[in-house]
This record gives C-alpha cells, structure tokens and sequence, in this order.
C-alpha cells in the first residue's frame, strides 16, 4: 500500500485535482521543514506532514502484529520501548527505501521530512498496536488489509488503464 501510494501518484491522474507530471522528478532534499519555508499554499505542508504520519500508522501496527505472530514468547508481553523501536525501526528502513526508489525512478521528491514523519507515523502505530488488546488485534489486522485493498486497487486500475 505504501509503495503503490508513494510512487503511484507519478502514474495516476485525476482531472484538476491531481497532476502526476509534476511528480515525475528526481528531487532530493535534505533540508529538514523546508517546505515550511515557501509553501505554495499555507497547508500544503501541513498537509503532506500528516499525511505522511497517518500513512505509515499501518506500517507500524502490522509490523508489531507480525512480530507478535512469528517472534513473540509466549506468556510474555514485550516492553513498550521494544515495541515503539520496533516500529520504528521497520518504518525508517521502508521510508528509506521508498525515498531511494522514489529518486532511482524519478517518481517523486526524496526528501528528509518524508522520512522523519513516515518513521514517526510508524511509531505511533507502533504504540497504539501495544496497546490494543489481543483479541481486538486480529479485527484490526482486518481493517489495515481492507483499508490497503481499497486504495492500492484502484490505484492500480487506473495506472493500468492509462
């Protein structure tokens, strides 16, 4: 879902909402709330920013979930800190290989604050799937695969179609 979402928007146009030309580019940047500095309109940035949070919040609550199903003791509950550094490291390595692809391929703007929100958004869902009780787990696991179907399959569809 990340993938498709990220480098997908370079592929997929949406008439007089979303121009996929303009993400065509190979950009880097390194400077941290640059976009903050000269946004073309005051909520671009903010919009970006939270998007980015709110879309790795899945990353980081599968993540925690997977490890839950293949590397957990049982009986045991991990520690909060392993459980959000967990998260967090998951979510820094997809963001950073979502960035070098972005750039290799010349599908988007690689840029820092993606990879310091996208870790963020990874640790918070990392955090909140500590939190949640294990029989509510699995109904959520649920929900982030539905919710992944909904937006990547279209997205596809319409990359496919031209």
């Amino acid at each position: 879902m990340v993938a498709a979402v990220t480098m997908g928007k370079a592929l997929v146009e949406v008439g007089g909402l979303w121009d996929a030309s303009v993400h065509r580019r190979r950009s880097l940047d390194f400077m941290l709330f640059e976009g903050f500095v000269e946004p073309t309109t005051w909520w671009a940035p903010w919009l970006n920013t939270l998007g980015n949070v709110a879309l790795f919040i899945p990353v980081g609550v599968m993540a925690v979930f997977v490890r839950d199903l293949f590397f957990r003791r049982p009986g045991r509950k991990p520690r909060l800190w392993r459980t959000v550094s967990y998260g967090g490291v998951v979510g820094l390595l997809l963001s950073l290989a979502v960035e070098v692809a972005q750039y290799v391929f010349a599908l988007g703007y690689s840029d820092v604050d993606d990879l310091l929100f996208n870790t963020l958004g990874a640790v918070l869902g990392a955090w909140l799937a500590h939190l949640l009780p294990r029989p509510l787990r699995r109904a959520a696991t649920g929900v982030v695969i539905l919710t992944a179907a909904v937006v990547v399959l279209p997205m596809l569809g319409a990359a496919v179609a031209g």
